[in-house]
């Protein structure tokens, strides 16, 4: 796909998604967050592919890097759970649906970029 379609494919849902927050209020707000969302991931993602072509190719080497940083990604926020939930059963810290949530979204994504950044500068994973 080109990077010009993904782009107008991104502005289309991002509009829609606020016009559906816009036109149904409190009911659509949900909707048309998700819709804005993915339109705003698809137009930089499609600028992207426009601007910089080679960046988005994807050798053996990247791919097996990516394939490696998310298992141990995986393996760091299965650990942050324990380690919350147990925080959190012996009365430590309450802790809520939204902050065990979040906390697990910050975790999984930098668990996973630092090990993107580990592995691409070690060289070759064994």
């Amino acid at each position: 796909m080109k990077g010009s379609s993904v782009f107008n494919a991104g502005l289309f849902l991002a509009f829609i998604g606020l016009g559906t927050q816009i036109a149904f209020g409190e009911i659509g707000v949900l909707a048309g967050s998700a819709l804005s969302t993915a339109g705003i991931v698809l137009t930089v993602k499609g600028y992207l592919m426009q601007k910089h072509p080679e960046k988005l190719k994807k050798d053996e080497r990247s791919k097996k890097i990516s394939a490696w940083a998310a298992s141990h990604s995986w393996m760091i926020t299965i650990f942050a759970l324990m380690i919350m939930f147990w925080i959190n059963k012996l009365n430590i810290l309450t802790l809520g649906t939204d902050l065990v949530i979040g906390l697990t979204y910050i975790v999984m994504v930098a668990s996973l970029m630092i090990y993107k950044y580990h592995f691409n500068k070690k060289g070759d994973i064994e």
